[in-house]
């Protein structure tokens, strides 16, 4: 009996062990809101390396745009003195978003990177046509290490 039990538990050992082993790079939850052909759009999901080593995305392609760009969406700090005659009152500070280019992301082995609204994005420039709820589009997303993912993007109000 206690052998069984023992046999039992190295088994269960091996397999948990083999899940854990280099899974590789996936793509999740991709989503892009409904958008009218010539609008600029952006795209969302999750990225997740299991895989045994550290790479990075560098591009993201697509014939659903003219161009398609990573950005991530930050928070600047505007004095008064920087305005330019926006605010007269001075020592008042707004806030401005900007969206800057991302020429790569790091990705460490085992880490999620979450692209989302008013954070990492991906900038569809110029629609070539419309989308609309239920459509889906491709993407392909190229990493450092070479692979290449074609990654499915649900349309879809959010």
């Amino acid at each position: 009996m206690k052998r069984s039990r023992q046999l039992i538990i190295l088994i269960v050992c091996l397999l948990l062990a083999a899940c854990g082993t280099s899974s590789g790079i996936s793509v999740v939850d991709a989503w892009a809101r409904p958008a009218l052909a010539g609008n600029n759009n952006a795209a969302y999901f999750q990225l997740f390396n299991g895989s045994n080593d550290a790479d990075a995305l560098l591009s993201i392609e697509g014939s659903v745009a003219r161009a398609v760009e990573m950005h991530e969406t930050m928070t600047m700090d505007i004095g008064a003195d920087e305005m330019d005659g926006m605010v007269a009152s001075s020592g008042m500070e707004m806030e401005a978003l900007q969206m800057v280019p991302q020429e790569r992301i790091e990705l460490a082995q085992g880490e999620t990177v979450v692209f989302e609204p008013g954070g990492l994005h991906v900038m569809l420039i110029e629609l070539q046509q419309e989308l609309l709820p239920g459509d889906e589009i491709e993407l392909t997303f190229n990493f450092e290490s070479g692979l290449s993912l074609i990654v499915i993007t649900e349309i879809k109000d959010q």
